[in-house]
C-alpha cells in the first residue's frame, strides 16, 4: 500500500517560497481552476521536540506526505512519499522521531457503503513502516482501526487506542507499541460505551456512548475501579457537555457545559466530590469551542470561542505576548495556533482572512523568526478578492439569525451594493456553524460578480442552548424559513436583484436549497445541490445498518418521529419534485460515505419523471467534501456555467 517515491529534482519547499512571491496578473474573471484546485497543504504536525514538521501537500494534483527537519529558520526535507492513491485522514507524531498516519478508503461491507480506516507508524526518514493493529488468524477484520485517544507524550514507545477484535460494539482501551503494533488491554469493553478518555497519567478514566435514548458518560476516580455516571442527557435536550481534558491533578477535569443555562462555558469539575467546582470562562453570546493546554504543566493556556470569527483568551502571559508579536508581523490576518512543541519553542500556525487565502508558518522562538511554508492557493496570490461581512437578520418569527454577506472586491461595504445577482448558500450543517474565514467557493462566486449570502440556520451549534433547540423538529420547517427570510431581507435592502437569485448548498444545504424552492415559489431562478439529502426518511433508515444505531436517536430529535409518514412526505424534496419549477443542478460523489450518492440520483430521476429541468453530474471520487482535483474542478466548472446561464 505504501510506496516511497522520488520527487522532481527541485525542492518542494523552494517551489512554495517562489510561488509565494510570484506576482499574478489580475483578470476580470480568474480561471475556475485557480479556485477549484486542492489547497497546497491539507494537514501538518510538529514533532514533540520541535525538530521535525510533517506535511500533507498537494503538488501538481498529487498528494505527498513530506517530513522536514527544522534547522533555525530553514527546513531540510528528510522524507517524501506519493500518497495520491490513498486518502490520508490525519497525521500526528507519537514520539520525537515516529509519525502516525491514518489512511481511509471507501468500501462496502455486506453491500453497505462504509469508510475503512487503517493506521501506520513511520520514522522521520520513511523507515520502519508498521501497521498498528496486528491481525491474527480468526480475528475480526475491523472497519475502523485509527482511533488514538492518547499519544502519551511522556512515553515515546506507546499510544492508547480503542478497538476490540472480539466485539466491535464494546471497544477496549489498548496500550499499543508504536514499533511492533502489539496491543495490551488497559480497559475492557463495556456495554453502551463507544469510546474512552485517559487522564494525564495515561489512565482510562472516562467512557462515553449511548444508553437507550440518551447519550451518557461514566467516570471513575484515579485510584479505584468504581464507575459512576458523569452525565446523561436526552438527544432532544438542549443541554451540552464537552470533555476538554484532565488537569495535571487527576481529580480535576475541565469540561464545557451549559447546565446553568445560556451558552456553553468552561468549568472545573471535581471528580472526587462529583460536582462542578467553579466556572472558568464563559461568553454571553456564543459557546466555548476549545481549550488549549501547556504540554509541560498540563494546565489550560488558552480558550477559544467563535463570535463572527475565531477569538482567543490567553491565560499564559508569555504565550499571549508572543502571539501578539506574531499578529503584528502579519497585519490583516487571523492567526490560528495549530500545534506546538513540548518546550513551546516551535509553533505551527495558519494565517488567513476572508479575502486572504492563507498560508502556514512555523515560528521559531529561539531565533524569533517566522518560516513561511507557502500559500494555500498560489494562483490567487496578488488578486483582489471579495469582501465578507457579518450580516445577520431577524427571521419571520423574531429569532435573530446570524449570516455572512460576501461581495465582489470593488464593494468595500454593503451600503455600496445595489441589485447584484445573488447566490444564497444555506450552511451545510445542521449541528455546526459557519464563521468568517476564507472559502474558495465563495471567492469564485464573488469573482464572477455575484453577492453571496451564507445563512447560519437555527439548530446550529455555537450560539447557545436556545438557538440550538430552536432547530429541533424544524428540518423542513423554520430552518427553511430562515433561508427564505434571509433572501427576502437582501432584496428589501436593495442589495439583491429580485430577478437574479439562485440557491446552492452542500449536504444539508443541498436539501435546504431544493426545499426552499418547494416552499417559496418564484423567489429563486435556479437551485444547486452537492452531495445533498433529498429523502430524509431513507437517510435515517440507513442508520439501522450500523452497529448500535448510535445516531438514530439524534436524527429523530432533529428531524422527527421516524414513523410519521406524513411528516417525511411533506419535508422530502424527492416526494415533492413535481412542485419544483426552476432548473436544478445536482452533483454527487460516488464514494461519499456521509450522504449516499443515491440520494442525488433518485432526486434527479424524480425531477426527470416530472419533466423538470435537471442536470446531474456524477463524480467518481472526492467523498463528501470533494477532496480530489478530479472531483473539485468538474464541479466548480459545472457550477460556474450553470449560474452564468441562469443569472444573466
Amino acid at each position: 500500500m505504501w510506496q516511497r517515491r522520488r520527487l522532481h529534482a527541485w525542492t518542494v519547499f523552494g517551489l512554495f517560497i517562489t510561488a509565494f512571491f510570484t506576482a499574478l496578473r489580475v483578470e476580470a474573471a480568474t480561471p475556475v481552476e485557480a479556485f477549484a484546485r486542492l489547497p497546497v497543504f491539507d494537514d501538518a504536525a510538529i514533532s514533540p521536540d520541535g525538530k521535525y514538521v510533517a506535511l500533507k501537500t498537494n503538488i501538481e494534483g498529487k498528494y505527498y506526505l513530506q517530513i522536514f527537519e527544522i534547522k533555525g529558520n530553514k527546513l531540510q526535507r528528510t522524507y517524501a512519499s506519493d500518497t495520491s492513491d490513498l486518502n490520508v485522514r490525519w497525521i500526528e507524531w507519537a514520539s520525537p522521531t515516529r509519525l502516525m498516519v491514518s489512511l481511509g478508503k471507501a468500501y462496502r461491507r455486506s453491500g453497505v457503503p462504509v469508510t475503512e480506516t487503517r493506521l501506520f507508524a513511520v520514522n522521520y526518514d520513511g523507515s520502519k513502516i508498521k501497521d498498528m493493529i496486528k491481525q491474527k488468524e480468526g480475528d475480526l477484520e475491523l472497519q475502523v482501526q485509527d482511533r488514538v485517544i492518547d499519544f502519551l507524550l511522556d512515553d515515546p514507545n506507546h499510544v492508547v487506542m480503542t478497538y476490540n477484535q472480539d466485539d466491535v460494539t464494546q471497544p477496549r482501551a489498548m496500550l499499543v507499541d508504536i514499533n511492533s503494533g502489539k496491543g495490551t488491554k488497559l480497559q475492557r469493553g463495556k456495554e453502551d460505551i463507544f469510546n474512552w478518555v485517559t487522564d494525564r497519567q495515561g489512565r482510562v478514566r472516562i467512557g462515553f456512548g449511548k444508553k437507550g435514548e440518551n447519550w451518557h458518560a461514566i467516570i471513575r476516580d484515579h485510584d479505584n475501579e468504581n464507575w459512576h455516571t458523569l452525565v446523561s442527557n436526552s438527544y432532544s435536550s438542549d443541554r451540552s457537555f464537552t470533555i476538554f481534558g484532565f488537569d495535571s491533578d487527576p481529580n480535576i477535569l475541565y469540561v464545557g457545559s451549559n447546565h446553568e443555562g445560556g451558552t456553553t462555558a468552561v468549568y472545573r469539575y471535581d471528580v472526587k466530590a462529583r460536582q462542578y467546582s467553579n466556572k472558568v470562562f464563559s461568553h454571553p453570546d456564543v459557546d466555548v469551542r476549545s481549550v488549549i493546554w501547556n504540554k509541560q504543566t498540563w494546565k489550560p493556556r488558552r480558550v477559544e470561542y467563535i463570535s463572527d470569527s475565531a477569538q482567543y483568551v490567553w491565560w499564559e502571559v508569555s504565550a499571549e505576548s508572543r502571539y501578539s508579536e506574531i499578529k503584528k508581523s502579519l497585519p490583516g490576518f487571523n492567526i490560528r495556533l495549530l500545534d506546538y512543541s513540548i518546550d513551546d519553542n516551535i509553533w505551527l500556525m495558519y494565517a488567513s482572512n476572508t479575502d486572504k487565502p492563507g498560508a502556514y508558518y512555523i515560528y521559531n522562538n529561539r531565533v524569533r523568526r517566522l518560516i513561511p511554508l507557502g500559500p494555500q492557493y498560489p494562483e490567487l496570490q496578488g488578486l483582489s478578492l471579495g469582501n465578507t461581512f457579518a450580516y445577520g437578520f431577524q427571521a419571520s418569527d423574531g429569532l435573530e439569525i446570524p449570516a455572512f454577506l460576501s461581495l465582489p472586491a470593488e464593494f468595500s461595504t454593503p451600503n455600496l451594493a445595489n441589485k447584484l445577482p445573488l447566490v444564497v448558500v444555506p450552511f451545510s450543517g445542521p449541528g455546526y456553524r459557519d464563521f468568517l474565514a476564507f472559502d474558495a467557493t465563495r471567492q469564485m462566486l464573488t469573482n464572477r460578480g455575484y453577492a453571496v449570502l451564507q445563512v447560519v440556520l437555527r439548530g446550529s451549534r455555537g450560539y447557545g442552548a436556545n438557538f440550538k433547540a430552536a432547530g429541533f423538529g424544524e428540518w423542513g420547517g423554520k430552518m427553511i424559513d430562515d433561508v427564505v427570510d434571509g433572501t427576502k431581507h437582501l432584496v428589501n435592502q436593495g442589495i439583491a436583484d429580485p430577478n437574479r437569485i439562485c440557491i446552492f448548498g452542500r449536504s444539508y444545504g443541498g436539501y435546504a436549497a431544493l426545499m426552499s424552492t418547494v416552499k417559496t415559489q418564484g423567489l429563486y431562478r435556479c437551485a444547486v445541490g452537492l452531495n445533498g439529502v433529498y429523502n430524509p426518511k431513507k437517510m435515517m433508515g440507513g442508520e439501522y445498518k450500523f452497529v448500535g444505531k448510535r445516531d438514530f436517536a439524534y436524527w429523530e430529535a432533529v428531524i422527527g418521529d421516524y414513523g410519521d409518514e406524513k411528516l417525511f412526505t411533506e419535508i422530502s424534496p424527492e416526494s415533492r419534485a413535481a412542485e419544483i419549477r426552476i432548473p436544478v443542478l445536482l452533483a454527487a460523489a460516488d464514494d461519499d460515505r456521509v450522504v449516499r450518492a443515491s440520494q442525488s440520483k433518485n432526486m434527479a430521476n424524480a425531477l426527470k419523471r416530472n419533466k423538470k429541468s435537471v442536470e446531474y453530474l456524477e463524480l467518481e471520487s472526492g467523498g463528501h467534501s470533494l477532496t480530489t482535483s478530479e472531483s473539485r474542478i468538474p464541479f466548480f466548472e459545472a457550477l460556474d456555467d450553470f449560474l452564468a446561464k441562469h443569472l444573466k
